[in-house]
């Protein structure tokens, strides 16, 4: 959803449950600093005036699981209930996304870490133990292959790892369904 949204919805939400009048809201909306709050007010309010509820009106700003949420509890006389709802939904929502970046930050930092050392294994440490007489072959083989796992293939796993990550909580609060159980479980 639109950041920009939120102070439209703060204050739709408590200008109704004070009873103001739905457009006299919107107008003092559209002289919010934030250009974008504007243009979300604008647009609403043209649709009110236009006859269309506000769901309808807040439609292109939020998820449609949201939208639905919305236009459910404005059936229902509720109007007030369903912003304020969305509200705490989205302070969740951008909490749980503040939480998360430390979690994809510090696997990252490790990572580069990993990669530095591995390079330094590979040009420095590695072709001087090559010149050591008498080293087993298969320690320097072994050796060899971790070097070429840490170079090669980790960076691979990591990065479809962090894309499953990044697309899991990208989608977190539209996912439904057994896999999401499971997922929530852990």
């Amino acid at each position: 959803m639109v950041r920009s949204l939120d102070p439209v919805l703060i204050t739709l939400q408590q200008g109704l449950r004070q009873g103001r009048p739905l457009p006299s809201l919107l107008i003092k909306l559209r002289q919010h600093p934030q250009v974008e709050t504007r243009r979300i007010a604008q647009k609403c309010h043209h649709h009110i005036m236009s006859g269309h509820s506000l769901s309808f009106a807040l439609r292109p700003f939020l998820s449609s699981d949201t939208y639905l949420l919305v236009d459910t509890l404005e059936k229902r006389g509720a109007i007030d209930k369903a912003l304020a709802l969305v509200i705490e939904r989205q302070r969740k929502w951008r909490q749980l996304r503040e939480r998360c970046w430390p979690l994809f930050i510090t696997p990252l930092v490790l990572f580069v870490g990993l990669l530095a050392i591995s390079l330094m294994l590979k040009l420095s440490i590695l072709p001087t133990l090559k010149t050591v007489p008498n080293l087993p072959q298969e320690s320097l083989a072994w050796l060899e292959f971790l070097v070429r796992f840490l170079l090669r293939d980790l960076p691979i796993l990591i990065c479809i790892s962090l894309t499953l990550a990044g697309l899991a909580l990208k989608f977190h609060a539209v996912w439904v369904g057994p896999v999401r159980t499971l997922v929530d479980m852990f």
